[in-house]
């Protein structure tokens, strides 16, 4: 896991190639394997946390529902 520093130093990094890598972790949470589910709903709480406008982003591309579906689960 990423510590606060490295989000804090990168979050912009993830603008590249029009935010690819949170549309990859957006998919992510449609995984099968609840480790990769919950890694990658950490790493959006913290682009979220520390990229301004982050939960806009986050949720342009479908992954605030996502995550609120994932709330449900046991």
């Amino acid at each position: 896991m990423h510590t606060d520093k490295f989000w804090s130093e990168n979050a912009v990094r993830f603008e590249h190639k029009d935010f690819l890598a949170i549309r990859l972790l957006v998919g992510l949470l449609e995984s099968d394997d609840l480790v990769t589910v919950a890694l990658a709903c950490r790493d959006l709480g913290e682009f979220a946390r520390f990229y301004d406008g982050g939960k806009k982003i986050i949720q342009h591309y479908h992954g605030k529902v996502k995550i609120m579906k994932l709330m449900a689960h046991e």
